[in-house]
């Protein structure tokens, strides 16, 4: 059995409370006297005061999944990032190699290689944002 949505459910209590509250407007009117307009004024008020309510959590339910789905936005782009410069480093052994040991002998790599590095670390740094 799948589960109800919240707009779902929102929407049949709706037609429920409805359907009563007109059912007994009619009644009413036909002089059966089980709601009077007072009565049918209480029962509107109760209705819409239990409406608001339910919009809150309908409102809640809302930001919370798209909050998520941010979230998850947000992770897929930062993986998407990561496995491109991944993939670079990992294709180039020299690329490799100055990735591994780059940051420990810094001092001691050629002036090409340390301005290979911080092209390294730039791309590593800008990929991410």
């Amino acid at each position: 059995m799948s589960k109800l949505s919240t707009s779902k459910l929102f929407t049949i209590l709706f037609a429920v409370l409805t359907v009563v509250l007109t059912i007994g407007l009619i009644a009413c009117y036909r002089d059966r006297g089980w709601l009077s307009i007072a009565s049918a004024a209480n029962l509107a008020q109760i209705f819409a005061s239990i409406f608001v309510g339910l919009s809150l959590l309908f409102v809640a339910a809302q930001l919370r999944q798209q909050t998520n789905l941010a979230r998850s936005s947000n992770s897929q782009s930062f993986v998407n990032s990561v496995s491109n410069f991944m993939l670079a480093i990992g294709s180039n052994p020299e690329l490799m190699n100055l990735y591994s040991t780059g940051g420990d002998g810094f001092e001691a790599l050629s002036r090409e290689k340390k301005v290979h590095y911080r092209y390294l670390v730039g791309w590593w740094l800008f990929s991410k944002t």
